[in-house]
Protein backbone atom coordinates (compact mmCIF):
# COMPACT_ATOMS: atom_id res chain seq x y z
CA UNK A 1 0.00 0.00 0.00
CA UNK A 2 1.55 4.15 -0.32
CA UNK A 3 -0.19 6.59 1.69
CA UNK A 4 -0.47 10.31 0.28
CA UNK A 5 -1.64 13.00 2.53
CA UNK A 6 -2.86 16.74 2.08
CA UNK A 7 -4.21 18.81 4.33
CA UNK A 8 -4.39 22.97 4.08
CA UNK A 9 -6.55 25.60 6.12
CA UNK A 10 -9.45 27.25 4.07
CA UNK A 11 -9.42 31.14 3.28
CA UNK A 12 -11.44 31.68 6.39
CA UNK A 13 -10.13 30.74 9.31
CA UNK A 14 -7.63 27.59 10.98
CA UNK A 15 -7.39 24.36 9.96
CA UNK A 16 -9.59 22.28 12.09
CA UNK A 17 -9.26 19.33 10.46
CA UNK A 18 -7.38 16.46 12.02
CA UNK A 19 -6.00 13.03 10.62
CA UNK A 20 -4.14 10.20 10.85
CA UNK A 21 -2.43 7.04 9.69
CA UNK A 22 -0.55 4.64 11.53
CA UNK A 23 0.47 0.43 11.17
CA UNK A 24 -1.70 -1.26 13.97
CA UNK A 25 0.89 -2.06 16.84
CA UNK A 26 0.48 -6.50 16.54
CA UNK A 27 0.72 -6.00 12.82
CA UNK A 28 2.46 -3.31 10.48
CA UNK A 29 0.07 -4.78 7.67
CA UNK A 30 -2.54 -3.25 8.58
CA UNK A 31 -3.26 0.69 8.08
CA UNK A 32 -5.44 2.10 11.19
CA UNK A 33 -6.76 5.38 9.56
CA UNK A 34 -9.15 8.06 11.13
CA UNK A 35 -10.09 11.68 10.09
CA UNK A 36 -12.06 14.18 12.07
CA UNK A 37 -13.38 17.55 10.68
CA UNK A 38 -14.06 19.97 13.38
CA UNK A 39 -17.67 21.74 13.07
CA UNK A 40 -17.32 25.40 12.25
CA UNK A 41 -19.74 28.29 13.30
CA UNK A 42 -18.76 27.63 17.11
CA UNK A 43 -15.75 27.09 19.57
CA UNK A 44 -13.91 24.09 20.04
CA UNK A 45 -13.78 22.66 16.41
CA UNK A 46 -10.14 22.16 16.05
CA UNK A 47 -10.48 20.38 19.49
CA UNK A 48 -12.74 18.20 18.76
CA UNK A 49 -11.36 16.93 15.49
CA UNK A 50 -7.79 16.22 17.43
CA UNK A 51 -9.80 14.44 20.60
CA UNK A 52 -12.16 12.57 18.10
CA UNK A 53 -9.21 11.23 15.43
CA UNK A 54 -6.61 10.28 18.23
CA UNK A 55 -9.40 8.43 20.56
CA UNK A 56 -10.11 6.79 17.41
CA UNK A 57 -6.76 5.30 16.45
CA UNK A 58 -5.76 4.79 20.11
CA UNK A 59 -9.12 2.21 20.87
CA UNK A 60 -8.65 0.64 17.44
CA UNK A 61 -5.06 -0.08 18.38
CA UNK A 62 -6.34 -2.06 21.38
CA UNK A 63 -8.27 -4.45 19.64
CA UNK A 64 -6.87 -7.49 17.78
CA UNK A 65 -5.81 -7.03 14.25
CA UNK A 66 -8.65 -9.82 12.83
CA UNK A 67 -11.76 -7.76 14.40
CA UNK A 68 -10.67 -4.44 12.85
CA UNK A 69 -11.85 -5.86 9.28
CA UNK A 70 -14.84 -6.48 10.95
CA UNK A 71 -17.28 -2.86 10.90
CA UNK A 72 -19.21 -4.43 14.17
CA UNK A 73 -15.97 -3.59 15.64
CA UNK A 74 -15.83 0.26 15.17
CA UNK A 75 -19.09 1.39 16.07
CA UNK A 76 -17.61 1.07 19.71
CA UNK A 77 -14.56 2.92 18.35
CA UNK A 78 -16.68 5.47 17.22
CA UNK A 79 -18.88 5.91 20.28
CA UNK A 80 -15.65 6.16 22.70
CA UNK A 81 -14.48 9.11 20.48
CA UNK A 82 -17.80 10.33 20.65
CA UNK A 83 -17.87 9.62 24.41
CA UNK A 84 -14.22 11.72 24.42
CA UNK A 85 -15.08 14.63 22.68
CA UNK A 86 -18.47 15.08 24.54
CA UNK A 87 -16.15 14.65 28.07
CA UNK A 88 -13.53 17.51 26.82
CA UNK A 89 -14.72 21.06 28.38
CA UNK A 90 -12.24 22.65 24.78
CA UNK A 91 -14.33 20.27 22.73
CA UNK A 92 -16.88 21.53 20.06
CA UNK A 93 -18.34 18.78 17.49
CA UNK A 94 -16.96 16.96 14.68
CA UNK A 95 -17.36 14.67 11.74
CA UNK A 96 -15.00 11.20 12.25
CA UNK A 97 -14.15 8.77 9.66
CA UNK A 98 -12.03 5.74 10.79
CA UNK A 99 -10.93 2.51 9.25
CA UNK A 100 -8.77 -0.14 9.04
CA UNK A 101 -6.95 -1.54 5.60
CA UNK A 102 -5.00 -4.02 4.29
CA UNK A 103 -3.70 -5.44 1.11
CA UNK A 104 -7.42 -7.92 0.60
CA UNK A 105 -10.25 -5.56 2.66
CA UNK A 106 -11.16 -2.87 4.74
CA UNK A 107 -13.87 -1.69 7.62
CA UNK A 108 -14.83 0.92 9.63
CA UNK A 109 -17.32 3.49 10.17
CA UNK A 110 -18.57 6.99 10.47
CA UNK A 111 -20.26 9.93 11.26
CA UNK A 112 -21.67 13.08 9.69
CA UNK A 113 -20.20 14.69 6.56
CA UNK A 114 -16.79 13.72 5.77
CA UNK A 115 -16.32 10.41 3.79
CA UNK A 116 -14.72 7.62 2.36
CA UNK A 117 -14.59 6.45 -1.88
CA UNK A 118 -13.41 3.37 -2.31
CA UNK A 119 -12.66 2.81 -6.52
CA UNK A 120 -11.95 -1.67 -6.33
CA UNK A 121 -11.23 -3.41 -9.46
CA UNK A 122 -12.80 -0.80 -11.56
CA UNK A 123 -15.83 -0.70 -9.30
CA UNK A 124 -16.84 2.58 -7.38
CA UNK A 125 -18.19 2.51 -3.87
CA UNK A 126 -18.68 5.25 -1.28
CA UNK A 127 -18.10 3.11 1.64
CA UNK A 128 -19.70 6.21 3.76
CA UNK A 129 -23.20 6.12 2.09
CA UNK A 130 -25.09 5.11 5.13
CA UNK A 131 -24.07 7.82 7.17
CA UNK A 132 -25.93 10.17 9.91
CA UNK A 133 -24.79 13.17 9.98
CA UNK A 134 -26.49 13.85 13.27
CA UNK A 135 -26.08 13.80 16.26
CA UNK A 136 -22.50 14.84 15.73
CA UNK A 137 -19.19 13.82 17.03
CA UNK A 138 -19.17 15.47 20.58
CA UNK A 139 -22.84 15.05 21.23
CA UNK A 140 -22.61 11.82 23.36
CA UNK A 141 -25.24 10.56 21.39
CA UNK A 142 -23.66 10.25 17.75
CA UNK A 143 -24.71 7.14 16.36
CA UNK A 144 -22.10 5.24 14.21
CA UNK A 145 -22.36 3.36 10.63
CA UNK A 146 -20.29 0.82 9.51
CA UNK A 147 -18.98 -0.19 6.34
CA UNK A 148 -16.74 -2.85 4.81
CA UNK A 149 -15.40 -4.01 1.65
CA UNK A 150 -12.90 -6.52 0.10
CA UNK A 151 -10.39 -5.34 -2.15
CA UNK A 152 -9.05 -6.29 -5.66
CA UNK A 153 -6.20 -4.68 -7.15
CA UNK A 154 -5.90 -1.98 -8.24
CA UNK A 155 -7.37 -0.35 -5.63
CA UNK A 156 -8.00 3.17 -4.80
CA UNK A 157 -9.11 4.39 -1.13
CA UNK A 158 -9.95 8.22 -0.54
CA UNK A 159 -10.41 9.82 2.47
CA UNK A 160 -11.36 13.33 2.51
CA UNK A 161 -13.17 15.99 4.35
CA UNK A 162 -16.28 17.98 2.97
CA UNK A 163 -14.35 20.78 1.69
CA UNK A 164 -12.53 18.38 -0.52
CA UNK A 165 -15.74 17.31 -2.40
CA UNK A 166 -18.48 19.77 -1.95
CA UNK A 167 -17.67 22.38 -4.61
CA UNK A 168 -16.43 19.71 -7.28
CA UNK A 169 -18.61 16.73 -6.73
CA UNK A 170 -18.05 13.21 -6.80
CA UNK A 171 -18.51 12.34 -10.72
CA UNK A 172 -15.70 14.87 -10.88
CA UNK A 173 -13.85 13.03 -8.44
CA UNK A 174 -14.26 9.60 -9.90
CA UNK A 175 -13.27 11.38 -13.59
CA UNK A 176 -9.46 12.61 -11.70
CA UNK A 177 -9.16 9.38 -10.20
CA UNK A 178 -9.51 7.66 -13.98
CA UNK A 179 -6.34 9.74 -15.10
CA UNK A 180 -4.17 10.42 -11.86
CA UNK A 181 -2.58 8.78 -9.00
CA UNK A 182 -0.78 9.25 -5.50
CA UNK A 183 0.16 13.11 -4.92
CA UNK A 184 -0.66 13.97 -8.75
CA UNK A 185 -4.01 13.21 -7.23
CA UNK A 186 -4.65 15.55 -4.58
CA UNK A 187 -2.52 18.06 -6.60
CA UNK A 188 -5.75 18.03 -9.19
CA UNK A 189 -8.43 17.72 -6.31
CA UNK A 190 -7.07 20.87 -4.51
CA UNK A 191 -6.57 22.69 -8.23
CA UNK A 192 -10.12 21.93 -9.00
CA UNK A 193 -11.40 22.70 -5.66
CA UNK A 194 -10.26 26.10 -5.79
CA UNK A 195 -10.76 26.74 -9.54
CA UNK A 196 -14.54 26.19 -8.59
CA UNK A 197 -14.07 28.63 -5.53
CA UNK A 198 -12.31 31.68 -6.89
CA UNK A 199 -9.22 30.29 -6.60
CA UNK A 200 -9.24 29.96 -3.19
CA UNK A 201 -10.03 26.79 -0.43
CA UNK A 202 -13.31 27.51 0.80
CA UNK A 203 -13.22 25.32 3.29
CA UNK A 204 -10.44 23.17 5.22
CA UNK A 205 -9.47 20.69 3.00
CA UNK A 206 -8.15 16.96 3.56
CA UNK A 207 -7.18 14.20 1.21
CA UNK A 208 -5.95 11.15 2.58
CA UNK A 209 -5.03 8.75 -0.31
CA UNK A 210 -4.30 5.09 0.05
CA UNK A 211 -3.65 2.92 -3.14
CA UNK A 212 -3.26 -0.67 -3.19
Amino acid sequence: MQIFVHSEAGDRHADEDFHITMPHPESPDLLLVSLADGQGGQSGGAQAGRVAAQTAVRLAASCAPPELLKEISWLPVIVGADDAVAEDPAAGYATLVALAVSGRSLAGASVGDSAAFLRSNGQDRMLTEAQRKNPPIGSGAAYPSGFSASLRSPWTLLVVSDGVYRYIGWEFIASLIDGHHGRDLLQALLEAQKNSHRGVLGDDFTALLVEG
